[in-house]
């Protein structure tokens, strides 16, 4: 018996036999234990035919990669109660034990996995590129070192921006050390300086864009060119009130001719 994960990711649990180690402790059954049995399966280790009895069993998971191989095995840390009357309830697959073997794989094993597990176009994308600077190593070594130095940029920016991530969602930094495949004390020692230097770029305010204001002896000087131009230049100036911006309006329009007339009216 087994159990897959439902997303088809290649995870196969199960459970092992733990047996008395004859010394106070305890070790987890292996196929020597049971040399004429069909299986070393869990259930076989009652005690019968001469095999030792079990005193527990404990949850294990083949793990398997793109290629249907097993690339790693993960082992539990609790050893649960055998009932051997009962295989469903000794494996907490009846849906009455929150904190049995099952329940273990889902929330120690296959939450953490799915948490860590790389989309497959990204991986593709990772896998090309990889092709891609492997080939262009041979043919112009440079230009590889030019494309692997932004890369790393890349990936020191990605990597910067996730752990901060994973921190403000609640994740450890031996959350974050098990993702990138290193020990906490690592991650944290890489990692920390960059998030705390983004932080304060963070709170660093964008410097003012200050237009500056017209002097008064310039817009004395504009001024008295308003008969001979079509725009008038007016500033606000850094004063009291004012907007700190300049700004152009064209003067009122007089229809020509018009002022002759006005003229002679006045007369």
């Amino acid at each position: 018996m087994g159990w897959w994960s439902d997303e088809g990711d290649g995870h196969k649990g199960g459970l092992i036999a733990v047996l008395d180690d004859g010394c106070g402790g305890h070790r987890d059954a292996i196929a020597a234990d049971a040399p004429h049995a069909a299986s070393s399966s869990w259930w076989r280790f009652d005690g019968s035919e001469g095999r030792p009895r079990a005193i527990g069993v404990r949850v294990v998971c083949d793990c398997s990669g793109p290629t249907g191989h097993t690339v790693q095995t993960w082992r539990g840390t609790t050893v649960h109660p055998v009932d051997f009357t009962d295989r469903d309830h000794t494996e907490g697959t009846d849906g009455e034990s929150p904190h049995g073997p099952y329940a273990e794989w889902e929330r120690e094993h296959l939450a953490p996995s799915a948490a860590t597990s790389v989309p497959g176009n990204v991986t593709a994308l990772i896998d090309a590129v990889h092709q891609l600077l492997t080939e262009l190593a041979v043919q112009r070594p440079l230009a590889a070192l030019t494309a692997a130095a932004r890369l790393e940029g890349v990936a020191g920016t990605a990597s910067t921006r996730a752990a901060r991530a994973a921190l403000d969602t609640g994740r450890s930094w031996t959350n974050i050390g098990t993702a990138l495949g290193i020990t906490r004390q690592a991650a944290h020692q890489r990692l920390s300086p960059r998030i705390r230097l983004a932080k304060e770029a963070d709170q660093v305010p964008p410097a003012p864009l200050l237009l500056p204001a017209v002097s008064p002896r310039l817009q004395e000087q504009v001024d008295a060119l308003k008969p001979f131009v079509g725009t008038v230049l007016r500033s606000d100036g850094l004063t009291p009130g004012g907007t700190g911006k300049t700004r152009f309006e064209m003067p009122p329009h007089r229809p020509s001719g018009l002022d002759g007339a006005a003229d002679k009216d006045a007369e």
